[in-house]
């Protein structure tokens, strides 16, 4: 008798496209000889690995995300400093930048969190996914951050930790910026962005499209002051 098949897990994330998270990355690479302990895809998670309950589609889970993202054209974001944080279950640590969210980010993440994981007055009124961890049940208690390492023993993130508090060079950049896209990703690969200032999903190649970037800021710029907004890829 086959298998049943292994339901699709996913996330939602915001992909940080400025080049200078991933410089100082490398630079953390080279001074402490890390290698796979260095997270090289720098982003921020907001809903971490969940799966599919039996009402779920993927048709309400992109509703949700449009539904919670309607009064929004962009999501502020403010990154200042570095976090320590501790994976008790694993016994292990890692390094980030810290990240401050905004009113407008907290008031799209929390309320998706809500509309996935809570039973709700919203159609399904039903959870339609089950998340992996509590914080992405109770999303004021998450820290968000962008790692930089991970995986860490305690002796590695003590010394980590020590020389990021001493060299100027390696401190992160404190920037504030707008995001005007969000990701979700699917068993482990991103699998379509939705467009914050369009109201529209890309996926495939339309992602990547210097030309779709361009259709984005474009939109971004009419419906607000101009503001930094992150780098196209």
């Amino acid at each position: 008798m086959p298998m049943p098949p292994w339901p699709d897990c996913y996330n939602l994330h915001i992909t940080m496209h400025d080049g200078r998270f991933t410089k100082i990355a490398r630079e953390i690479a080279g001074a402490f000889r890390l290698t796979s302990q260095i997270q090289w895809y720098p982003h921020i998670t907001l809903v971490s690995h969940f799966w599919p309950r039996a009402n779920f589609s993927e048709e309400r889970l992109k509703a949700a995300i449009e539904d919670a993202a309607e009064p929004f054209d962009h999501l502020t974001v403010s990154v200042d400093g570095f976090i320590r944080l501790t994976n008790h279950s694993v016994q292990n640590q890692a390094i980030a930048h810290r990240v401050i969210p905004s009113r407008a980010l907290i008031g799209f993440w929390h309320p998706l969190s809500r509309r996935l994981f809570h039973f709700s007055v919203f159609p399904p009124n039903i959870p339609i996914a089950q998340a992996e961890n509590r914080t992405d049940l109770y999303p004021e208690e998450k820290a968000l951050h962008i790692t930089i390492a991970r995986h860490l023993h305690q002796r590695e993130a003590d010394l980590l930790w020590e020389e990021l508090q001493r060299h100027r060079k390696l401190r992160p950049p404190q920037t504030t910026f707008d995001v005007v896209r969000v990701t979700l990703g699917k068993n482990m690969r991103i699998y379509a962005e939705y467009d914050l200032p369009r109201r529209q999903w890309l996926t495939g190649n339309e992602m990547y499209s210097k030309v779709e970037w361009a259709k984005t800021e474009e939109a971004y710029r009419r419906g607000t002051a101009l503001q930094p907004v992150q780098p196209s890829r």
